[in-house]
């Protein structure tokens, strides 16, 4: 099984979805980020301190 998610983050705050639309304008397009090693993320809740999305990374190159 195949599971594809979209998490986005930037200085506004933290998205994730199945599919996801950004309007691109000019000067305004955040900068790529590629990571080359596995690594897990943790998103969660600063008042509850609750978890909100879990994920594990196992091979980020691969596409």
């Amino acid at each position: 099984a195949m599971h594809k998610a979209v998490l986005s983050i930037d200085e506004k705050g933290t998205e994730a979805s199945g599919a996801t639309f950004m309007e691109a304008i000019p000067m305004s397009i955040p900068p790529d980020v590629h990571f080359d090693r596995p690594f897990l993320i943790l998103l969660y809740d600063k008042n509850t301190h609750g978890v909100l999305f879990m994920g594990k990374v196992v091979n980020p190159k691969q596409e």
